[in-house]
């Protein structure tokens, strides 16, 4: 068993994806360079849900994929740069559009 995001535990198995990367056989910097450039889409993809969730401050719904999926195809655009992944992210629609906290002003 292992713990799935969402707060439960599932018997299934951790993604493909996940067990051909091999993280544990990581020994050297040019090990993990070499595993990145060989699946950097797959990198590419796990940080901008990564980061879009803690920009929203929700966990991420089916529908964001369409989101994740936009920002990743325009990130060549920004030659991958974590400026430009974030200027996406901040750019996309459900951050543009989610529910913060009140900004009322509480003096009088």
């Amino acid at each position: 068993m292992r713990w799935a995001p969402g707060a439960r535990w599932t018997a299934s198995s951790p993604s493909t994806r996940r067990e051909r990367c091999r993280w544990a056989d990581v020994q050297r910097p040019e090990e993990l360079r070499n595993i990145l450039r060989a699946d950097h889409q797959a990198f590419e993809h796990c940080l901008t849900a990564k980061l879009l969730t803690y920009a929203l401050g929700r966990g991420l719904e089916r529908y964001d994929k369409r989101t994740v999926s936009g920002i990743v195809s325009r990130l060549p655009e920004r030659q991958y740069r974590f400026s430009g992944l974030i200027l996406e992210i901040v750019n996309s629609l459900p951050f543009q559009s989610r529910r913060g906290a009140s900004t009322a002003s509480t003096t009088p």
